[in-house]
């Protein structure tokens, strides 16, 4: 036991993130300067919400990016099969974009639909203060909404911990890759540096969705 008092509060069913590093070697062609030219505003409200995203929504297709996509699906799969259980022997990328975050931006919470993997590559400049990612737990077990057979007064302010929190922010860094199941809400928090917050996004799934036998097999082809 862990305290004094000889219990101990474990955590059961937690939801898994993958973190990693780009190495050098992918960093030395990792370069977007082009297609940050493409940029498109869509309108005020996403400027203010979302930010700039590329026109392009299929970017890392592009062949000089061949060797970084290569990295991302390999982690990918390794995230897949090891840690959600994924029995796939490929994994492909349907769409990745740029997402640039200016300073007052944001981006409210959502989920990627049609999707299993979902990740998020940061470059550029970041410091200790440039927003990262939030992911929110989409209950809450006492809220009236979720359970109607309890009405449960909760502490307004409580000490926050992974048991009590309904929002996690994780930092990034600069060439921080970070990969997540597609379900789990997350959103980026107000970015109040003086800094464009720049990122590439990107959904992945299995090549085969379902499975023969129950006659809900699905083949994807690539996306090239």
């Amino acid at each position: 036991m862990n305290n004094k008092n000889n219990y101990v509060v474990d955590a059961i069913f937690p939801v898994g993130i993958y973190i990693t590093q780009i190495p050098e070697d992918i960093e030395l062609i990792f370069n977007v300067k082009e297609d940050e030219q493409d940029l498109l505003e869509a309108n005020k409200y996403q400027k203010k919400h979302v930010g700039f995203v590329s026109k392009n929504s299929y970017l890392l297709n592009q062949k000089k990016y061949s060797k970084l996509k290569s990295f991302i699906l390999n982690h990918c799969k390794n995230y897949g099969d090891n840690y959600l259980s994924i029995d796939s022997k490929e994994y492909i990328m349907s769409q990745s974009w740029i997402t640039i975050k200016p300073p007052n931006a944001e981006h409210d919470t959502h989920i990627h639909p049609n999707s299993v993997i979902s990740g998020v590559l940061y470059y550029g400049n970041y410091d200790k203060d440039t927003p990262g990612i939030t992911f929110t737990k989409s209950y809450n077990v006492w809220d009236f909404k979720y359970n109607r057979s309890l009405r449960i007064k909760t502490k307004k302010n409580p000490t926050p911990n992974k048991f009590n929190t309904q929002e996690m922010d994780l930092e990034v860094g600069s060439n921080t890759l970070v990969l997540f199941p597609s379900w789990l809400e997350h959103g980026v928090a107000y970015n109040n540096t003086k800094k464009d917050r720049k990122s590439i996004a990107f959904n992945v799934l299995p090549q085969v969705l379902g499975n023969e036998a129950s006659l809900t097999e699905l083949k994807l082809d690539n996306y090239e």
